[in-house]
């Protein structure tokens, strides 16, 4: 990062080698967390945004990291105040200039991440005989997720992962 020298201000920054532990996304340990930023989005984000995330279910509340397959599997997590730590992040993206467009595009991909945990294969249709792609068995997760991404058709987004 880079810093003014009589200011505390951060002029810019530069990225030179990136670690990102995958394995955080799809397994947590027992007694851990992933990613914080699932909690505080799930926890923090105001209902009518979550729903357009497709964050909610059909009477309108908020989905809980127990929804979601990437993030139960850690078991039992401390009571954080995530609406407190989201607004933080909030907050800093928007000293950093972040547009309107910019910060929903954010959460856009961090609940198709969500989602894409989600998605159930049929298994039985990925077979070297068949000799043709596999199934999904909840199309309406594919449709959800493509959206989000801005796919202007699900099946684009399909063929990727079949």
């Amino acid at each position: 990062m880079y810093f003014g020298i009589h200011e505390d201000k951060v002029y810019g920054a530069r990225t030179k080698n990136y670690l990102l532990e995958k394995s955080r996304v799809v397994n947590v340990a027992t007694n851990e967390r992933g990613y914080h930023i699932f909690y505080f989005l799930l926890g923090g984000c105001d209902v009518a945004t979550l729903a357009e995330l497709k964050l909610t279910v059909p009477d309108g509340k908020a989905l809980t990291w127990r929804n979601f397959n990437f993030l139960k599997t850690g078991g039992e997590r401390p009571n954080e105040n995530a609406a407190k730590e989201f607004n933080e992040v909030v907050d800093t993206m928007n000293e950093m200039d972040f547009t309107a467009v910019e910060k929903m595009a954010v959460w856009r991909c961090v609940a198709a991440i969500l989602h894409m945990g989600e998605i159930e294969f049929d298994k039985a249709s990925f077979s070297a005989e068949m000799n043709a792609p596999g199934k999904i068995k909840n199309e309406q997760k594919i449709k959800d997720i493509a959206a989000l991404l801005g796919y202007e058709n699900y099946k684009d987004f399909e063929k990727i992962l079949l």
